[in-house]
């Protein structure tokens, strides 16, 4: 957003936005704040330089070299906010998951409907009701 504010001879002031059509170029007045954070991915991997630039001043947002996103905490504390290894790809075929044979679907469900009639079993309370008529 670019404004131009103006007073005339008689203290009247008189603001323009500008928001369309504008494009700046060449390099910015304000260099972006940077911070270099020494990371170890395990035990057994290198110590890592990680650069990680503020874009915007007014945001606690932050990227590294590799495009990822940092915030820095209230203790100081750096955490990143996108992940960076890929999650693990599912090998089977694409199925209806309810009908899968070979992963033992059918045993899960079957462990799954005697867990719930320990927590809560419906069949007491009809028999109840019955047997009060």
């Amino acid at each position: 957003m670019v404004a131009i504010s103006a007073i005339d001879t008689k203290n009247r002031i008189n603001t323009t936005y500008i928001n369309e059509g504008l494009e700046f170029t060449g390099d910015s007045l304000l260099t972006p704040e940077t911070h270099e954070l020494y990371y170890r991915a395990g035990n057994q991997h290198p110590l890592e330089i990680i650069t990680l630039i503020q874009e915007d001043r007014r945001f606690n947002v932050w990227t590294d070299q590799n495009g990822y996103l940092w915030h820095q905490n209230n203790h100081n504390t750096w955490i990143q906010d996108t992940r960076t290894e890929p999650s693990p790809r599912m090998n089977d075929p694409s199925s209806n998951s309810m009908t899968r044979n070979r992963s033992n679907f059918d045993n899960a469900i079957a462990l799954a409907k005697e867990k719930a009639l320990i927590v809560f079993d419906s069949s007491q309370i009809i028999n109840s009701l019955y047997n009060n008529k």
